[in-house]
């Protein structure tokens, strides 16, 4: 077996409409050829409240860049669109950068140096307003346009503005507006109404926008395709079955990934590139102001040719109901349709068995949609393609035969109702039963994080709860900082847990990886001895992000969850092995702080620069002393506080720099502690110092005593030095009695000997 390639796919998030189009494209592509296509997640959290939303994107490409993979694939346009919610100046090209452009695909948009598979919006667009135009008659057409960053939004609006200027039509600015692909742009839509009262269309950068102007005109009173036409573009799944059906225009995702997919692995091979642009095509539905008209399907189609091709309706009935499906799974599937278009048609058409039988039933339902195929054909697909095939058979026959055909149409039809209702409740089952897993990933971790293996033990149990076969979980020994697109990511990760083929491994011992082999060592089936699991070909690998830190990277196979599931599950992974690492950490702490108590209070009350001790340790120390006169019973013991400021620090600082700032400081802390040897010496910050000392007995008598022996030292110091500067210190003070109202008062006390020390600057600086 030749060599299987490792293509990653940046960024893999959205499962709606365009998005999942491109990523089921690429999947079908890649895994047809026999090689591993890799999605990258960005793992962006769907709010407006993200502070740096583009940190999540720098992320995913900057992890993609150091994996050694064969081939990158980027749609630009998709990642411009997750960007458009930042409001940066950042585009998809400064991300791309981080690639090698030698091994990276670009699809969408064309860009110097790489190979690119383009769309050309213009003909379908082009041919949608031309028919708003001159088969309409519409004068006053709106236009919504998507993100200003975004290549495809430019060629749709430049069309527009081309059209409307060739047929005489005057756009006001006012006539066109920005909004987002994704639709989340009600607010801009209203106000495009409001500002045009009497529009008469609306054309739309795409389908999902489209459903917003259906939304925002219904909450109006108003019906598209009635009272303004709608069109969009993208002809995404739900298109058709809008009310009415969209007018589009349809580039299909689908297809350009599917030949991205083909063109990602000729890169590999070294081979010239064949595919390079696809056209989009204009779709006409309803909402562009057409009455409705007879089936004109092309199943409906080959039923009435004569003599009918049977094997063609059944690959067209295929076709019709696949969403998904791969061409290897189409194949296995088409015997099944070939035996039920047999059965339909013989009876439809021929009438052989008419009024003997029922033409459909639960079990054909059953061998057509088994339950591993559901994910990959539509059901309400199916249901409407073959009600087209009994409307034209009605449309054919009269008398007890028509009606006999309408019973079985409408028995069809109840069954398939009650499949899609079935399937609906089913589907939210398993919904609601994957969001429980995923959220007690978290509160495993939490509820077993003084145990690290017996943790990862559980979060992992949690993901083959939630169809996970494959994964991989693996940290950072100290976690990376990210922010305003800044990222440090290490070489060094450790394997915390796996999971292959359900089999659960936590070593006591993290073994460690290397990033950049990663690929090799986790993602290559073709050498499955070498690596720690052999997954599927279609697999996902993200960052593990929690607020501004990446704690590791996760690694997974295959699952029935949806790709914002999975988005979950990863945050959850990161937040559990965040904590699990704070649990392990404190452990540590509460064992360091029982072997090193003394030490470590001995460090939370200094200093760190001159050993002194901090504003903290003094006080604490302060009061010590203070308790200990009291306790005594000791009466009218005299004491002084004062308060010290070096001067000229900030020009020490400017002048010579901050290590020659360092030494001043701490010289002047060694000169205070020799004058206030048997008080108290504390830094209160900068260059402030706090000074203590008792009075009388062997002690000074006067505060002014220690203001010259201060002077004194600092003399002594700077006549040693070989510095171009002197050290000077003013100092103030207040002198009081130790009593017992002496804690409550003493930032009085502070306040006072602060005053007389700024006094004594001002003399210094008099003097200087």
């Amino acid at each position: 077996m030749s060599k299987r390639f490792n293509i990653a796919y940046l960024i893999a998030h959205k499962t709606l409409g365009y998005p999942l189009g491109i990523q089921n494209g690429l999947r079908n592509s890649i895994e047809e050829q026999g090689h591993n296509l890799i999605n990258i997640m960005d793992l962006l959290p769907s709010n407006n409240f993200l502070e740096w939303p583009e940190n999540y994107i720098h992320v995913a490409f900057a992890l993609a860049a150091r994996m050694e993979f064969d081939a990158y694939i980027v749609p630009v346009g998709v990642v411009n669109a997750f960007i458009s919610r930042s409001s940066t100046n950042v585009n998809a090209m400064d991300y791309v950068k981080l690639l090698n452009p030698e091994k990276t695909i670009l699809i969408e948009e064309f860009h110097e140096g790489y190979r690119c598979i383009r769309k050309d919006n213009k003909p379908g667009i082009r041919q949608l307003i031309r028919h708003l135009i001159e088969d309409h008659g519409y004068r006053k057409i709106c236009f919504l346009s998507g993100p200003a960053t975004s290549f495809g939004a430019k060629e749709r609006e430049t069309v527009y503005f081309e059209e409307m200027h060739k047929h005489g039509l005057p756009v006001e600015d006012h006539m066109f507006a920005r909004g987002i692909y994704s639709g989340d742009c009600d607010d801009v839509v209203e106000q495009l109404l409001l500002n045009n009262p009497d529009v008469e269309a609306v054309v739309c950068a795409s389908d999902h926008m489209a459903e917003t102007v259906y939304r925002v005109m219904k909450k109006h009173g108003l019906t598209p395709g009635s009272d303004i036409a709608v069109t969009g573009y993208d002809d995404i799944s739900s298109a058709a079955e809008m009310t009415p059906p969209l007018t589009t225009v349809r580039l299909s995702a689908y297809d350009m990934a599917y030949a991205a997919g083909y063109e990602a692995v000729r890169l590999c091979e070294g081979k010239p590139q064949e595919t390079e642009v696809i056209e989009s095509i204009f779709v006409h539905r309803l909402s562009c102001g057409e009455k409705v008209t007879d089936n004109n399907s092309d199943l409906v189609k080959l039923m009435a040719q004569t003599p009918v091709d049977r094997e063609a309706m059944a690959k067209q009935m295929m076709e019709d109901v696949a969403e998904t499906a791969s061409k290897k799974l189409k194949q296995e599937c088409l015997p099944r349709f070939k035996l039920f278009v047999e059965k339909i048609y013989n009876i439809l058409m021929d009438g052989e068995q008419r009024g003997s039988v029922h033409l459909t039933g639960q079990d054909d339902i059953d061998d057509i949609f088994r339950y591993d195929f559901r994910d990959y054909f539509s059901l309400r697909k199916f249901g409407d393609a073959v009600t087209d095939c009994y409307d034209y058979a009605v449309s054919r026959l009269e008398g007890d035969e028509k009606i006999w055909i309408l019973n079985e149409q409408a028995m069809f039809q109840r069954i398939i109702r009650k499949n899609i209702v079935e399937q609906y409740e089913q589907r939210l089952w398993h919904s609601q039963k994957r969001q429980y897993y995923i959220t007690r990933i978290t509160m495993d971790a939490l509820m077993n994080s003084l145990d690290r293996k017996k943790a990862f033990l559980a979060m992992f149990d949690d993901l083959i709860k939630l169809g996970v076969k494959d994964a991989a979980l693996l940290s950072f020994p100290e976690p990376v900082e990210y922010f305003h697109n800044s990222l440090h990511m290490g070489d060094t990760l450790l394997l915390e847990a796996s999971l292959s083929r359900g089999e659960i491994n936590v070593s006591d011992k993290p073994k460690t990886y290397k990033l950049y082999q990663i690929v090799k060592s986790f993602m290559s089936p073709d050498t499955p001895e070498q690596t720690a699991f052999q997954v599927n070909p279609s697999f996902t690998v993200g960052a593990l992000l929690t607020g501004r830190e990446m704690v590791g990277v996760f690694i997974t196979g295959p699952s029935f969850m949806y790709s914002t599931e999975l988005v979950r599950v990863y945050h959850q992974m990161a937040v559990g092995v965040q904590h699990i690492r704070l649990i392990q950490n404190e452990q540590e702490l509460i064992a360091v702080l029982n072997r090193n108590n003394l030490r470590l209070s001995r460090e939370s009350e200094h200093d760190e620069l001159t050993g002194a001790f901090n504003r903290r340790g003094f006080m604490n120390n302060l009061e010590q002393r203070v308790n200990s006169i009291l306790s005594e019973n000791k009466t009218d013991c005299k004491a002084a506080i004062f308060y010290m400021d070096m001067d000229d620090l900030k020009h020490i600082n400017d002048t010579y720099g901050h290590d020659d700032g360092d030494f001043a400081i701490k010289s002047t802390a060694e000169v205070l502690a020799k004058a206030f040897a048997g008080g108290l010496v504390g830094r209160q910050g900068g260059d402030e110092f706090l000074g203590f000392c008792m009075l009388g007995g062997s002690q000074i008598s006067d505060p002014g005593e220690m203001i010259s022996r201060v002077d004194k030292l600092m003399e002594e110091v700077n006549a040693k030095s070989d510095k171009p500067y002197k050290l000077r210190i003013s100092i103030g003070y207040r002198e009081f009695t130790v009593d017992s109202d002496t804690m409550k008062i003493f930032s009085s006390y502070m306040e006072e000997a602060d005053t007389m020390l700024y006094e004594n600057k001002r003399k210094h600086k008099a003097l200087s």
